[in-house]
């Protein structure tokens, strides 16, 4: 999956084949290891085979609200025995051990099936990158947009723990890498800097960055971090 730089390309669509959705996917966790939903309370229901995980409850709202959800959303669904079936969502991170997939169901363009690692269409999901002035150093930053909702809980860089300040925004107090998602295109933005906000690559929405409650564990490294601000 190639990487591409969409500096001045306002129109760049990370999942062109699928729409934004109308209302906040509320029945995903930004947090893979979370065991009950942010919103209802409710337990996730655990999908053992695909690893992914996702609130029953709301997800029937979701469903009840949207008229054709394969529109917004890149899912399978699985039938099982005695009329039950299971959902597995493609915009998420999944175990492939269980699944061989053979082409992508968005365009039809065909897989290599002698991976079993997560796989995405690079036609269909499509990663780009781009500096940006911080809102607040007002010095540039790479950030990198991912197509696919970024559910873990630990960074890609050093393996820390994440540290999350809201349903959809985490961080790395160590490398300063600040993970957003949209929770209306199932994306996640990957901030390498410190800024108050971020901007959907698909929507166009902006998001609040809550930094007062970040702390990176090292006096003089906060107080350097907080001093831009004022």
């Amino acid at each position: 999956m190639d990487l591409v730089n969409t500096k001045n390309e306002y129109s760049f669509d990370p999942t062109p084949k699928l729409k934004s959705n109308p209302i906040p996917l509320t029945f995903v966790s930004f947090n893979r290891v979370d065991d009950k939903c942010f919103y209802c309370g409710e337990e996730y229901f655990y999908n053992i085979n695909y690893g992914q995980s996702y609130c029953k409850k709301c997800l029937s709202r979701y469903i009840s609200e949207t008229t054709d959800i394969k529109s917004y959303l890149d899912v399978y669904i699985e039938n099982l025995k005695y009329d039950k079936y299971e959902l597995r969502f493609r915009q998420i991170p999944y175990n492939a051990y269980f699944y061989e997939v053979d082409s992508c169901k968005l365009c039809g363009k065909l897989f290599c099936k002698c991976t079993k690692e997560f796989i995405l269409c690079s036609d269909c999901y499509r990663i780009s990158f781009e500096w940006i002035e911080s809102t607040l150093t007002k010095k540039l930053i790479p950030i990198i947009y991912l197509p696919w909702w970024n559910n873990h809980d630990k960074c890609r860089v050093c393996s820390s723990k994440l540290k999350f300040t809201s349903d959809c925004q985490k961080y790395c107090k160590y490398c300063h890498i600040f993970y957003t998602g949209c929770r209306y295109c199932l994306t996640t933005n990957v901030i390498f800097g410190l800024t108050d906000q971020s901007q959907c690559k698909k929507c166009r929405r902006v998001t609040s960055i809550d930094i007062t409650n970040i702390s990176s564990g090292n006096s003089d490294l906060d107080d350097f971090l907080f001093n831009t601000t004022s």
